[in-house]
């Protein structure tokens, strides 16, 4: 699948800014709730019950 993407409307040199996709929907969900203090068990139970992907 390709997506269009958007360049950034500033630019504070002659470089072309570096594009790239956004992050699929749920990508970083565990990572994110690990930093934060989850732990692997308490994800697992998140994920049993649909509340994250």
């Amino acid at each position: 699948m390709q997506t269009a993407l958007v360049a950034s409307p500033v630019q504070f040199d002659e470089a072309s800014p570096a594009l790239s996709a956004s992050p699929e929907l749920g990508q970083n969900t565990e990572e994110v709730l690990l930093e934060t203090g989850f732990s692997r068990d308490g994800l697992a139970g998140l994920k049993k019950i649909g509340a994250i992907l």
